[in-house]
């Protein structure tokens, strides 16, 4: 999902082609990757081992495609 937002946000900054729209978009990126951090710390709390097991199987911001299913 965040992967999808990010591309979204950079398509319309680079579509734009104006930096007074483009700048609230590349902001929001940095925002949200940074509350990334903080949701990963939440769900690491709520769920534990279960999380990080699901963690290693999908990979983070950029999705984990080539894993083989072991």
């Amino acid at each position: 999902m965040y992967t999808a937002l990010f591309a979204a946000l950079i398509a319309l900054s680079l579509v734009s082609a104006n930096a007074l729209i483009a700048g609230p978009y590349l902001l929001a990126i940095g925002w949200i990757y940074a509350r990334i951090g903080k949701e990963e710390t939440m769900m690491l709390g709520q769920f534990g081992d279960a999380y990080r097991a699901y963690m290693r199987r999908v990979g983070g911001v950029i999705p984990n495609f080539f894993r083989r299913n072991s």
